[in-house]
């Protein structure tokens, strides 16, 4: 809610109210209530900047007030007290308190302070309330200035050397449990001259026999105060061993657990701990805790760093709202900026680490070319709590470059071997028509021949001469085909194609070969029956069906070898070529449709051909838009079936 909306609350309150800004010590009014004139000055002065809020701060404890508003910020608290003198208009000098409240952005930036000042000069006890505040903010702020300056280890003696010497204390101590919390023993202390050192006696304290009601009180109300003549009789023998004859006491917690206390002992002065005292030993004891945290952050943040430090992937922190990177290893900072803390990642990344990160788990990014490293880097992030408590992420860059390089080989390898295979395949093409041509001849010559020569004897010689020129043929027309398939060079011509009569001439031209095996019939079993006038390649059609019966006729010594074909509605003719052979063993089943594979075994008398036979099949079969399988039992024949894509002629 904006001040403008609530001057009728505020100017009712009997205080002067302000809301400040300020940039080093210029200060700026956002508004003031009527109040001021309490002083005697007028609202519209500062409205119009010509005063501002530290002019009317007494000369000599600006700098107090301008260190101790500083050292506020810089430890991030958002209430806080200020005891100084005021100026009045007239020039008199008045003691005040000033409550601050900060006024932060989403980020956490300060936009605003709101400050209420109130007059402490009623009487002279408030004016020596003013005087102990003003000694104890003094105290604070030179703790505060010190530990700017000194390692956090040091800053805890710092805080007990202070502490003690502001309130003329025997002893400043503070002690820390055991891992059980049974025990405590002091780690450390400040004693005030001719006083006795107790840490120098290294014993350990056990709560339970040496100080019960102490442990109770700092478990319960987290503080005891222990007033002269006031001793706790259960914990005479613990303060007559140390010679206290006072003390106050306050539980000290690390990231709210129980670390230990705090102890200010007086073996001298008989003191009676006042309200204003335990209020300012309890701010001293709230120090301590911080100090402890931010301490046990600084050992968790040396022992992160000298995992990450030793890791040689490049490894950064970064907090991803501001888009800064707040920590980064010796492999990233040697290999990309050493001053990169406080940067942008975008300055060494093509990323963009601002889209949604995965809340468990990794987040991968592409794998990009790093110009400033040289290599091929593979990236994620994952979402972690770092040791000051904020969610940041862990952004892990990985060298890929030699699997990269692989990568790169292999896809080059591949299309070399591509090219290769084409140039092989086009090569064999051509190599196998140019033995196909004095093949043809061969056979032909030999076919003349046979007709001039009578003897039964010669003739039966030329007729192995042509039954091997013919295998021959057949080896070379599957190498042809099966690299015109390779170099994708096999082309399907479709033609008007009467299927009755092609298995009519199918059927004439197997019938007279398989009449030569007197044991074997060949059967045409379910045929289209009616006008089955269709476009198709028939020729490669005619190569199907003739390598599947010819494989067949291979294997096939007794029954029959049968041809079933059905055109079903669905634009597509279904064959089927069935025999009773010897069938295929299940475990070969699987491998017959591949190149250059052939089903041995012992019963197999006599395995020839390339095995490439079922391979083109397979091939022109998908080429006419089909698919093929078999169905075999071992000693009992088997059945191909294979369909393809037809087109009825208009």
């Amino acid at each position: 809610m904006e001040f403008a909306s609530l001057p009728p609350i505020i100017e009712h309150v009997p205080a002067v109210v302000f809301r400040l800004s300020h940039k080093k010590d210029n200060w700026s009014t956002w508004f003031v209530t009527q109040n001021i004139s309490m002083y005697g000055y007028t609202a519209d002065e500062f409205m119009s900047k010509t005063k501002n809020w530290f002019d009317i701060v007494h000369p000599d404890d600006r700098v107090y007030v301008s260190k101790t508003v500083s050292d506020y910020e810089a430890h991030n608290i958002n209430f806080f007290k200020l005891y100084y003198r005021l100026v009045k208009k007239n020039g008199d000098t008045i003691p005040i308190t000033e409550y601050n409240t900060v006024n932060r952005d989403e980020d956490g930036n300060i936009l605003c302070y709101d400050t209420v000042i109130l007059s402490n000069s009623d009487n002279e006890s408030n004016q020596q309330l003013i005087d102990n505040h003003y000694r104890q903010q003094i105290v604070l702020n030179d703790i505060l200035m010190s530990l700017h300056d000194s390692d956090l280890d040091h800053a805890l003696q710092i805080i007990l050397d202070r502490t003690g010497a502001y309130l003329d204390t025997s002893r400043a101590l503070l002690f820390k449990d055991s891992p059980d919390h049974k025990t405590c023993k002091v780690v450390y202390e400040w004693c005030n001259k001719d006083i006795s050192s107790v840490m120098a006696l290294d014993y350990s304290i056990t709560y339970s026999t040496g100080m019960p009601e102490i442990y109770i009180a700092l478990q319960t109300t987290g503080s005891l105060l222990v007033n002269f003549g006031e001793i706790p009789e259960n914990c005479k023998e613990e303060f007559d061993a140390e010679g206290l004859i006072a003390s106050a006491i306050f539980a000290i917690y690390l990231n709210g657990d129980h670390y230990g206390f705090v102890c200010f002992d007086d073996c001298v002065i008989e003191r009676k701990w006042d309200e204003d005292t335990v209020r300012f030993l309890k701010n001293i004891s709230n120090l301590i805790s911080t100090v402890l945290v931010r301490q046990n952050a600084a050992e968790k943040q040396k022992a992160y760093e000298a995992v990450l430090n030793n890791m040689e992937s490049y490894i950064f922190v970064n907090e991803q709202k501001l888009q800064r990177i707040i920590f980064a290893n010796r492999a990233f900072r040697n290999a990309f900026d050493m001053d990169c803390i406080g940067k942008d990642p975008a300055l060494y990344f093509s990323i963009d680490f601002k889209q949604k990160q995965e809340e468990k788990g990794k987040t991968t990014y592409p794998e990009f070319y790093s110009e400033k490293t040289g290599k091929w880097l593979s990236v994620s992030s994952e979402q972690m709590t770092w040791i000051d408590g904020n969610k940041v992420q862990l952004i892990t860059a990985v060298d890929i470059t030699e699997r990269k390089m692989m990568e790169l080989e292999l896809i080059k390898a591949k299309e070399r071997a591509e090219e290769s295979d084409l140039l092989k395949s086009s090569f064999v093409a051509n190599m196998s028509h140019e033995i196909r041509t004095p093949m043809n001849g061969i056979i032909g010559f030999s076919q003349l021949i046979s007709k001039e020569i009578m003897s039964e004897k010669g003739n039966k010689y030329l007729n192995i001469i042509n039954d091997n020129c013919n295998m021959l043929l057949k080896l070379i027309d599957d190498i042809i085909d099966i690299s015109k398939i390779d170099s994708q060079q096999m082309k399907i011509a479709l033609q008007p194609c009467d299927l009755n009569n092609f298995l009519d001439e199918l059927y004439i031209f197997y019938d007279q070969i398989l009449s030569k095996k007197n044991k074997v019939e060949f059967v045409m079993g379910e045929m289209p029956g009616h006008c089955a006038n269709i476009l198709t390649d028939p020729i490669r059609l005619r190569q199907i069906l003739g390598n599947l019966i010819d494989n067949a006729i291979k294997f096939t010594d007794v029954g029959f070898i049968k041809v079933d074909c059905v055109i079903s509605g669905d634009g597509l003719i279904h064959f089927t070529i069935t025999d009773t052979g010897i069938g295929i063993p299940e475990n070969k089943q699987k491998i017959i449709f591949d190149r250059f594979r052939q089903v041995e075994d012992d019963y197999i008398r006599n395995p020839s051909g390339t095995g490439l036979g079922l391979a083109i099949s397979k091939s022109l079969v998908s080429l006419l838009g089909g698919t093929i399988d078999v169905v075999s039992t071992s000693g009992e024949g088997s059945a191909f079936h294979f369909s393809i894509k037809y087109l009825p002629v208009e």
